[in-house]
């Protein structure tokens, strides 16, 4: 049984048309986590891919691959790691779903483009900055 509704994958893939290029989702789990929270995440981004040929996923294991674990700065777990042509540092620690599921989606079309929606001064504003900022947002369910 698909873990994403029909009315919402229509609507996901209408939005994937956007992507400008290949995006990859590299999911980082552990195999001593319990299996059930790993295997629903992965099954979204499973059907995640079914809905545009521009987006993959890459698994690894937390402990294991440490090296990749290191490479892209990944702090805990489950975590995912939304790639484009580059690392832009967009990470999601957690279950992205319900209410933090459509700025996934968003964040995926972002990343395969390669734009930020940012307006020119807003960048122009960022590149100014003398040190690098480590943004994040939390969120917790309601």
């Amino acid at each position: 049984m698909p873990m994403i509704q029909e009315k919402d994958r229509q609507f996901i893939g209408e939005r994937f048309q956007a992507m400008g290029g290949p995006a990859t989702l590299v999911f980082f789990a552990q195999a001593n986590d319990p299996p059930e929270h790993s295997e629903e995440m992965l099954a979204v981004m499973n059907e995640l891919t079914d809905l545009s040929n521009h987006l993959g996923v890459t698994v690894y294991d937390f402990q294991t691959d440490a090296d990749r674990v290191e490479q892209y700065g990944v702090e805990r777990m489950p975590a995912i790691v939304v790639e484009g042509k580059k690392d832009y540092g967009v990470r999601y620690y957690g279950f992205p779903f319900g209410h933090e599921f459509p700025a996934f989606i968003d964040d995926i079309v972002d990343v395969s483009t390669g734009e930020s929606g940012l307006s020119a001064d807003t960048q122009e504003r960022l590149s100014s900055l003398a040190t690098p900022v480590h943004l994040r947002v939390f969120s917790t369910p309601t």
